[in-house]
């Protein structure tokens, strides 16, 4: 199948190869040049961390210095997202405006591939023909009964205009009679998979008595309908279209094609079933998506990723739930990056979020959504339920099933990051003495080793009082946008360690000439306040006359976020020299404590330092004993 030259090049020149690239990546600012058109990020087809990729709009072209794969907008549409070159094609010229052509009409792969198009075309025709024709039976006195089920479901009017919900008559061949007036075919008829074929070979509706749902694809196409079942006992609950030439059911998603236009406002829901997506609609939860009938498969969690880097898995609360829930996870693991991961809510037992909805009311959703818990934290629940961890045994399977299921993860850092909190969880248990390893006694035991249990509280605190640091540098440039070019230098020297806080700052600073967009200003500021409630009533950087006193508080962050940077650094140092039983003398012992009290003193100011330094001398007064002793021992021992 060829195409023309010059209709090749009329897509690169209106589509830019970095609007396409960049829903994969993050651009590193401080390499690109937004003006020149050259972009730099990590490579989106190997793990790394440096910005090795590079998209040069002028030439259209991409090559990362570091996997060595180069290539055009298709190369890279064929090999990120799976599309045929034929596909890509199609997709990009309609994102150009530009009619879809072929070069040689005459050539049989090309007349294949024009019939093909010109089938699916009168397909996706004879479904919105369809979609009227249900719409217009919901309103009659035939779909009266299916009007009062939905009003029993608590579906607005709204909702049913928004998801163009109809009724399928309970007569067995209205649709059939309408397609053939209109003048087309039985064979295409049949190809809808909207109408069956008799053994008689007389043509009629497969769906019938049934409330409908039209199945939209990415172009925001009709290509299928789900049908529920109005009467318990009259066939299967739910009854959705055959597979076709245009409906393929793992690779859409339910009102994934809506959904993208709510997200600025709420994470992405992933339910089992499109009455869940209804349901949380007709609730104002405007961002959940469903699978069609079947098991999520790798195709559509893909493009649920595409939309949303951390959706929710918010399956039923049965034993079916539960188990799909397992699946998805499995299903997600070996993809897992630090833009691609999965949250975990789970309803109460025996309740689909319909039912949560009805019986607990919307709050009580959205509190368990936003309680929602990691993947790593879902598979360690799950390994705990499955039997008492009351053995050393035991503890150690745990270790050995939850590596396993770590070791699945393809991307490198990731996969070091959960194995090293799996040691961490499983050391947990090896805080109780019947459990412990290389037991020593208590003359032999290193003196610092009473710290272990205390320091990840330490180290977690910290890095929380950091972030908030971070939210507060954020929330201050959102709101006074001007501050930006002025303090530019010192902003771009900036090392966020919350990575959602540190896109969200390449997103702002990646458009400076251009006011903040209402989405990306909404985004920000959520993600400060999650970070940093008390930011939401902050008197200087909530009003707009005060940018002067915005600008020095903005300044002395920034000096702040350096410095408690720097002794973080050296608390981590610490950290792993503790881990390791390393430190040996009592000098370093104490470097620990100065350096916490030097960071607690970067992030909160005098009174904090006073209070923290009374506490940590208490709780390590005995560590700090025992210490004491052993030093006066070997002393006495020279």
């Amino acid at each position: 199948m060829s195409y023309s030259n010059s209709f090749l090049e009329q897509i690169k020149e209106r589509v830019s190869l970095s609007s396409i690239v960049s829903k994969h990546v993050v651009w590193d600012n401080k390499k690109s040049n937004q003006a020149k058109r050259d972009f730099w990020a990590p490579c989106p087809f190997h793990s790394e961390k440096t910005a090795s990729f590079h998209v040069d709009d002028n030439k259209a072209f991409y090559y990362c210095f570091g996997c060595h794969t180069k290539g055009n907008i298709f190369n890279f549409l064929k090999e990120k997202e799976g599309l045929s070159f034929q596909e890509a094609v199609k997709f990009l010229s309609e994102k150009a405006g530009l009619e879809y052509q072929l070069e040689n009409s005459k050539n049989p792969k090309n007349i294949q591939l024009e019939r093909k198009i010109s089938l699916q075309k009168e397909l996706v025709k004879l479904h919105q023909i369809a979609s009227e024709f249900y719409n217009k039976n919901l309103v009659t006195t035939k779909g009266t009964i299916a009007i009062n089920y939905l009003k029993e479901r608590g579906i607005s009017k709204t909702t049913i205009e928004e998801f163009k919900i109809g009724y399928a008559p309970k007569d067995g061949n209205a649709l059939t009679k309408l397609f053939l007036e209109k003048g087309f075919s039985r064979d295409i008829i049949e190809k809808t998979g909207l109408c069956l074929l008799s053994e008689k070979n007389a043509l009629f509706d497969r769906f019938r008595d049934r409330v409908m749902f039209p199945i939209y694809n990415k172009y925001s196409e009709i290509v299928a309908f789900g049908g529920r079942t109005i009467h318990e006992g009259s066939g299967a609950k739910y009854l959705n279209s055959p597979e076709t030439d245009i409906f393929k059911k793992g690779s859409i998603v339910f009102n994934l094609n809506n959904v993208k236009k709510h997200l600025r406002k709420d994470d992405l829901i992933i339910v089992e079933g499109y009455m869940d997506v209804i349901s949380l609609y007709n609730s104002s939860i405007k961002t959940s998506v469903a699978p069609l009938g079947t098991a999520l498969t790798e195709k559509q969690l893909g493009l649920i990723w595409e939309a949303c880097e951390e959706p929710v898995l918010f399956f039923d609360g049965d034993k079916a739930g539960l188990a799909a829930t397992e699946r998805v996870v499995e299903l997600a693991l070996p993809f897992l990056s630090h833009n691609k991961t999965l949250r975990i809510a789970r309803p109460l037992e025996n309740f689909d979020p319909d039912d949560m909805l009805r019986s607990e009311g919307r709050d009580s959703v959205l509190e368990l959504l936003r309680s929602s818990i990691s993947i790593l934290d879902f598979i360690v629940d799950r390994e705990k339920a499955s039997k008492p961890i009351d053995s050393p045994e035991r503890i150690r399977k745990m270790e050995l099933n939850l590596k396993r299921k770590a070791h699945s993860i393809k991307d490198v850092g990731v996969r070091r990051l959960f194995i090293s909190k799996i040691g961490e969880k499983i050391n947990q248990y090896n805080t109780f003495p019947k459990f412990r390893r290389n037991v020593k006694s208590n003359s032999e035991k290193h003196f610092y080793s009473n710290f272990k249990a205390k320091k990840s509280n330490i180290f977690k605190e910290s890095e929380i009082e950091l972030e908030k640091i971070e939210a507060g540098i954020i929330y201050c440039l959102v709101n006074n946008p001007t501050l930006f070019g002025e303090n530019r230098v010192k902003l771009n020297e900036l090392d966020f360690q919350d990575s959602v806080l540190k896109k969200l700052f390449w997103e702002i600073t990646d458009k400076l000439e251009d006011p903040i967009s209402i989405d990306l200003k909404e985004r920000a500021l959520r993600k400060a306040l999650q970070k940093d409630p008390l930011l939401k009533s902050h008197l200087i950087y909530n009003n707009i006359k005060e940018t002067e006193k915005s600008k020095k508080l903005l300044l002395n962050a920034i000096s702040v976020h350096n410095l408690a940077l720097n002794r973080l650094e050296r608390l981590k140092d610490l950290k792993i020299k503790l881990k390791s039983d390393q430190i040996e003398s009592k000098n370093e012992g104490e470097s620990l404590e100065k350096a916490q009290i030097k960071y607690h003193s970067a992030v909160s100011g005098e009174r904090y330092i006073r209070e923290s330094i009374a506490k940590e001398k208490e709780a390590y007064k005995e560590t700090l004993d025992q210490l004491s002793s052993k030093v006066r021992r070997k002393t006495s021992k020279k």
